[in-house]
């Protein structure tokens, strides 16, 4: 679990003025009290004040941004599962592919938000909340299948303040708010724009020293992340206005609305009309896989017991892992060929991610057979699992005895495969490539 820093306070909207509760980040049993608190009282929106006593505002805008690059992985790993649950045909697969698209641009949030981070002098950050304890957090982190009410809570947590939503588009709050499983005084879905609002005024008060010279040569390259053609929002930021614009427009990108009448492109706007056309669409829905599933924990209700079904959502979890290494590893580094293949080693882990993620649904989940209540069999699916730390090495030589140990790891883990099937020839193919490549630069670097 990660640990927090620093107090804050919390308001209603109805009533910014007036302190609800605090937050102390050290006590976790004093934020429990106040969240079941003022969840049994209302269904407000929080409206975040600063902290009090106050902290320099470069340490505040970093806190933040810490928080926002963790939200945003949660996100994309949330929606993924999702995705990767609902099957790749009829309307099931139109859903399916918009949120994986939806997923694609959470992580170029992930990424600009590093860039800001590097423009700032912050520390890079990839890890995630998986138990959440932070009041910006949207919802509790659950990996679980596609439904309404998991679609309803996604709404929810990117939508931007109801008052702004157009009559047009048949938006009801207490609706979605109920299909999300939030009735009355059980609680409430944080909508992530207020922590970007929040972003937004704080950069907006900073001088422009605030900004590291030179810091944009480590900074993620929208070219070489395909930023374009992915509809990524992602730049290198070297000015005050650039940071304030780059925020806006991740904001706009999750909760903004259109005018009524024209395609929404927001993740609001998608997953309102994923949400719609569940709502109307006959059951079930998704796919038979379990909510949160595990490969560390048995006596969990997610347990991944089939031992290939096992061994395959380990081999997810570790590319997962790879993954994120190498984005995060590659803007330690400056621009040549060791950064771009770290780069391009991360799109291969991507792509593979959701090969994976399709054979694991192929597979059974137990060794008994256990159906579910549609007579169908339980099947696995990739865990998205971390119990490692995300904090990575940047000196050159360290980030590649880095890559060597991850290297290590798929290595052992491909020799469990005692029948050699097209993804694990595949892993094979790319690993060999990636020891040959590791082996030349530490051998350059001595």
């Amino acid at each position: 679990m990660l640990r927090r820093k620093g107090k804050y306070a919390f308001a209603a909207r109805s009533k910014p003025e007036t302190v609800l509760f605090s937050f102390d980040a050290k006590s976790l049993t004093s934020f429990d009290a106040a969240i079941a608190e003022f969840a049994a009282e209302s269904s407000e929106d929080l409206v975040l004040r600063r902290q009090d006593p106050p902290v320099l505002l470069r340490d505040e805008i970093i806190f933040l941004l810490h928080t926002a690059a963790e939200i945003e992985h949660a996100l994309m790993a949330q929606y993924l599962y999702s995705a990767f649950s609902l099957p790749k045909t009829g309307a099931q697969g139109d859903w399916r592919r918009q949120l994986i698209l939806i997923a694609k641009e959470e992580m170029g949030h992930l990424m600009a938000v590093q860039n800001i981070l590097s423009a700032i002098g912050g520390v890079l950050n990839f890890e995630r909340e998986d138990y959440p304890f932070n009041i910006f957090y949207p919802f509790p982190f659950k990996l679980e299948p596609f439904s309404v009410s998991a679609v309803a809570r996604y709404v929810l947590a990117e939508m931007p303040d109801p008052t702004t939503i157009p009559d047009e588009i048949g938006f009801s709050l207490e609706e979605v708010r109920s299909d999300a499983g939030l009735a009355p005084g059980a609680g409430n879905v944080n909508r992530v724009g207020l922590l970007f609002e929040l972003l937004l005024e704080l950069i907006g008060e900073a001088d422009e020293d605030l900004l590291i010279a030179g810091a944009e040569v480590y900074q993620g390259d929208p070219g070489a992340w395909r930023a374009g053609i992915n509809g990524l929002v992602l730049n290198k930021v070297s000015t005050k206005a650039e940071v304030l614009k780059m925020v806006d427009e991740i904001a706009e990108q999750g909760e903004g609305v259109s005018l009524p009448g024209t395609p929404g492109v927001s993740h609001f706007e998608r997953l309102f009309e994923i949400y719609k056309a569940a709502k109307a669409a006959p059951g079930p829905l998704s796919l038979p896989v379990p909510t949160d599933p595990t490969v560390h924990e048995p006596s969990a209700e997610g347990y991944i017991e089939n031992p290939e079904a096992r061994l395959w959502a380990d081999v997810f979890n570790h590319r997962f892992r790879w993954t994120l290494a190498s984005v995060g590893s590659h803007l330690f580094l400056p621009e040549g060929q060791d950064r771009a293949t770290l780069a391009q080693w991360a799109f291969e882990d991507m792509f593979l991610l959701s090969e994976i993620a399709e054979h694991l649904v192929e597979l059974p989940r137990d060794t008994d057979g256990t159906k579910d209540d549609e007579g169908r069999n339980l099947v696995a699916a990739g865990p998205f699992e971390l119990p490692y730390t995300l904090a990575l090495p940047d000196r050159p030589r360290l980030i590649w005895l880095h890559q060597e140990m991850l290297h290590a790891q798929s290595m052992e883990q491909m020799k469990k495969v005692t029948i050699p099937n097209p993804l694990s020839l595949k892993i094979g193919f790319l690993d060999g490539r990636r020891a040959t490549f590791i082996e030349q630069v530490l051998n350059q670097i001595g």
